[in-house]
């Protein structure tokens, strides 16, 4: 599990975001991360069904994801519509999923696992991505 963490998070995910800002400027890029917490709570409603998420805490995410896109919505305006826009925008949502996913699976598999045991590892495997 710590190798699947490990590529999810350090070479999927961050490979995502660097390849991504060649294309992005970071405002763009900041509004479209901010989909990760969305995506790990939703995530997280399937996975752990007794820690199940109120309205209270998706309203919370909803408008966490708002106050983001209104600061940057400059840069959101004046990005073009070209391909490798676009393209650089759906990896960045992957990129988000990526990361949510990765959090879901550390919580639900590698909760026992030392911290520092995990990031070390996680680092090191996905240094290699």
């Amino acid at each position: 599990m710590i190798v699947l963490t490990s590529v999810l998070l350090y070479g999927f995910d961050y490979g995502m975001v660097y390849w991504a800002e060649q294309y992005l400027s970071a405002g763009v890029t900041a509004i479209l991360f901010a989909t990760f917490p969305l995506f790990t709570g939703i995530l997280s409603h399937f996975v752990f069904k007794a820690e199940a998420l109120g309205a209270t805490v998706y309203l919370g995410l909803v408008v966490g994801f708002a106050g983001v896109t209104v600061t940057f919505y400059d840069e959101l305006a004046v990005s073009s519509g070209d391909g490798r826009v676009i393209a650089a925008m759906l990896a960045m949502i992957c990129a988000a999923l990526s990361a949510a996913l990765t959090t879901i699976l550390v919580k639900r598999y590698l909760m026992k696992t030392h911290p520092v045991t995990l990031s070390v590892n996680q680092i090191a495997l996905g240094g290699l991505g």
